[in-house]
């Protein structure tokens, strides 16, 4: 778009009057409407970013244990731009694009808790606390997916387990839009170019055939292209910043390990990769599980780690060789656990953020897909 506008610029700041006779200048003009309207319809997409949603269980007790499966109702809404359901605990996706999902159980361990995070009926991801000593017990995962207009995500309470949640709220679930995956701004380009090739029309005004006709006309007539060309300048630049907001912010992965089972411990420390990969705009290597910044920017990270309590679990988050955050079950009994942290993180491009195991602890993971790693671009810096 910005080199069909600067083209159009340089045509109406080269062009002789003779040759600015066979020039449409009723096209000349279009073209300042058109590009008017894509800003106006731009505007609006990005205001459609604007989708979330936050709630809680609220004061109920115990949820379950029951003999099926349950959607679960977050009723206690603290905020939703429309498109999550408190009555139905279903939000519904208005438009494509990747999505950022959290969720947080509460339990008595003297029984379990079973959450899934499911997408159009298949899990996405879980959290598992097995039965355990008596006494309460949190845990918490999330997820970027990517989804289509229309569907839908939710969380499933497993059958013979249960969760709990009071006035303080601990058993929360949320999201939010991340970025559009916006087909109108991507065909931005074949509408400028469709713009460009109006020009080749033959039509003239009538003040550019009065232009021809005598010198006062033709200062006027440059006063009027220049005034022109001021106009698509700013709507250029206008049009840019919008295409910026837009797809400059379009950075995110999501992924779980896919292990079958614990890996680990070893000897020494090594890099997790996480090979099941729910969403990603291209800087993640599932290969290697090494994120690499493509822009400066703010970042945010999260990993959630799931791990047999025979033996320890620690887990690192890494920026370019430097430990920034950890969390580390230590050996506890024998029984499934899982711990989460995260942070927002500040790099530079080329930049890499992975996930190291240490040392002797182990992961564990199945079909279930408890451990995750997850990051996206907030803003550009």
């Amino acid at each position: 778009m910005a080199t069909s506008v600067a083209l159009l610029t340089l045509l109406f700041l080269c062009l002789s009057l003779a040759e600015v006779k066979q020039a449409d200048g009723s096209t000349l003009f279009l073209i300042l409407r058109q590009l008017e309207a894509e800003v106006r319809d731009l505007k609006g997409k990005i205001q459609g970013n604007q989708v979330a949603f936050g709630a809680s269980i609220g004061n109920v007790g115990n949820t379950g244990p029951l003999s099926a499966e349950i959607t679960l109702t977050y009723k206690n809404v603290y905020a939703n731009t429309g498109n999550y359901n408190p009555a139905t605990g279903i939000f519904t996706a208005p438009v494509k694009g990747i999505y950022y999902f959290s969720f947080s159980g509460h339990n008595i361990a003297t029984k379990p808790m079973g959450l899934r995070l499911m997408k159009n009926g298949v899990q996405m991801i879980t959290v598992y606390n097995h039965v355990g000593a008596n006494r309460f017990e949190t845990a918490t995962n999330g997820m970027n997916l990517q989804l289509n207009v229309g569907d839908q995500v939710y969380m499933r309470l497993r059958a013979n387990t249960w969760i709990y949640d009071n006035g303080n709220n601990h058993s929360t679930f949320i999201g939010h839009l991340l970025f559009r995956l916006l087909a109108e701004v991507e065909q931005l380009d074949e509408r400028a170019g469709e713009v460009h090739s109006m020009k080749t029309h033959n039509t003239e005004l009538d003040f550019v055939s009065a232009a021809a006709g005598s010198q006062e006309n033709g200062a006027q007539m440059w006063i009027i292209l220049r005034d022109l060309e001021a106009k698509l300048s700013r709507t250029e630049k206008e049009l840019e910043d919008l295409r910026g907001q837009s797809q400059g912010n379009r950075v995110a992965f999501g992924a779980s390990t896919g292990y079958s089972g614990n890996y680990g411990p070893f000897n020494t420390e090594v890099t997790l990769v996480y090979r099941n990969v729910y969403a990603n705009t291209g800087a993640y290597n599932p290969g290697t599980g090494i994120f690499t910044a493509p822009v400066k920017g703010m970042y945010y990270f999260s990993f959630s780690g799931h791990n047999i309590s025979t033996k320890p679990m620690g887990l690192r988050l890494m920026k370019n060789g430097v430990s920034m955050i950890i969390v580390y079950n230590h050996a506890a009994g024998n029984r499934h656990e899982t711990a989460t942290n995260g942070m927002n993180l500040q790099l530079n491009v080329g930049d890499q953020v992975y996930m190291r195991l240490r040392a002797n602890t182990w992961i564990y993971d199945n079909g279930n897909n408890h451990s995750t790693f997850i990051g996206h671009l907030l803003f550009r810096l």
